[in-house]
């Protein structure tokens, strides 16, 4: 087998690591592009023939044509600049799409980087100039190629796997303060925070503070055993400001989640150890000192 057969093989085999659905996104967007880049290098070609076409029309009469040429202020640099984009909206769209179905996050900058050629330097030569022209010129990206990064960033996890480790990082970093100290205590069935919430000078609406959200994603997770499913009587606590300080989830094993005006959360558990249990999963008994070093 030949290098190349070989690395077909591997962009193949990242296309059967993604579901149907995630695979049919993918090649949604892949057609999409292509189709993108052909047009628009056609709609180049075609503009760049009509302005030769009005250079040598108003010759005659005008020592420089393009300013009474009735293509106006086209320009054909703005096309050119239009297609460059889409191969950073190619990225763009394959990462967002694997961040927001997986609930993790992903560097889209450092895949743009590796993927699209640049010219950061501010003098370029003329060479250097041309060869980068080229580069853009061939650049035509495969959703294969996004893939092979995207899980280089999974570093051997699957993605509900990075997306589960990231948001106990998250609630891990919002229960130890950072480092720097431990806003939460665990008796009996309740995980108390010592902060996370407020109530509005005005219309007594209540809001949780961001940092506090993944630790009741994380609740629901423990409860529910997905991250897609958040259950209707808690969707107005994560997504928008509510009006009472008390959820009943009344679930196996989360009970309830209470708020009060002192910006103390209570997390009601229906047993004792399973509140051991989300303390000792999500939030640690102990400092992590390598998540701040």
């Amino acid at each position: 087998m030949d290098l190349l057969s070989k690395f077909n093989d591997v962009k193949v085999n990242l296309a059967d690591k993604i579901t149907t659905t995630d695979r049919q996104f993918c090649e949604a967007q892949q057609k999409a592009y292509d189709h993108a880049l052909e047009d628009m290098t056609s709609l180049i070609g075609l503009l760049t023939t009509a302005f030769d076409h009005q250079r040598d029309d108003l010759a005659p009469l005008n020592p420089s044509p393009y300013e009474n040429s009735y293509l106006g202020d086209i320009q054909i640099s703005d096309l050119g600049d239009t297609k460059k984009k889409m191969h950073n909206r190619f990225v763009e769209k394959i990462v967002h799409y694997f961040e927001s179905t997986y609930h993790m996050e992903l560097d889209n900058t450092a895949i743009e980087d590796a993927l699209i050629p640049k010219l950061d330097m501010d003098w370029p030569t003329e060479l250097q100039q041309k060869e980068y022209a080229q580069e853009m010129k061939n650049l035509h990206l495969s959703y294969s190629d996004v893939l092979e990064h995207i899980f280089a960033q999974l570093n051997g996890f699957s993605f509900q796997e990075k997306a589960l480790t990231e948001l106990k990082e998250k609630c891990y970093a919002f229960a130890w303060c950072d480092g720097r100290k431990q806003v939460f205590t665990q008796k009996k069935a309740l995980v108390s925070f010592s902060y996370g919430c407020s109530l509005s000078d005005y219309g007594h609406r209540w809001s949780l503070y961001e940092r506090l959200k993944p630790v009741l994603k994380a609740a629901c997770y423990f409860e529910y055993e997905t991250l897609d499913f958040v259950p209707r009587c808690m969707q107005e606590m994560l997504f928008i400001n509510f009006d009472e300080p008390v959820v009943e989830i009344s679930a196996s094993k989360l009970d309830s989640v209470k708020c009060f005006k002192n910006g103390r959360v209570d997390l009601r558990f229906t047993s004792e150890a399973y509140a051991r249990e989300f303390a000792e999963t999500f939030l640690g008994t102990t400092e992590r000192s390598d998540l701040y070093a």
